[in-house]
């Protein structure tokens, strides 16, 4: 009889047989959860607010970052430019000189006698006919 009365003690409460009980036994379970879920919500919006900023700030210092090194690729790409050009001049001046050896072509007008009135066309030169080679003047 002892073991059928601890028994049917324990099933009581485990089931609450009393709704009055049942019922505020619901509510302080749904105060607890709700104070727990606020809890968690709040360390929530704080986790959030500390990563948001943590996150902006690493955003910041990337934006920084690429700012100077564009900044520095484009100075290098200027000064490698500049050093190009300087090359290029000096490559363009041999090149004059060497041009400058050249002896005159053959077939060249030679340059218009004192007393000479000539057509001379938009590039200042004497015109020459087609007949010029041909009959070699």
């Amino acid at each position: 009889m002892g073991l059928l009365n601890a028994i049917s003690y324990t099933l009581h409460g485990m089931m609450d047989v009393d709704p009055e009980t049942a019922r505020r036994n619901g509510i302080t379970k749904a105060r607890e959860s709700i104070s727990q879920l606020e809890d968690a919500l709040h360390l929530s919006a704080q986790d959030l607010k500390y990563s948001s900023s943590t996150i902006q700030a690493d955003l910041d210092r990337f934006q920084r970052q690429k700012v100077a090194d564009l900044r520095e690729m484009a100075i290098s790409m200027a000064r490698t430019h500049r050093d190009w050009c300087k090359k290029n001049l000096e490559a363009w001046e041999e090149a004059k000189k060497e041009i400058d050896k050249i002896p005159s072509h053959p077939n060249q007008m030679p340059p218009p006698e004192a007393g000479i009135t000539s057509a001379a066309g938009p590039s200042g030169m004497a015109r020459r006919d087609s007949t010029a080679t041909v009959n070699g003047r």
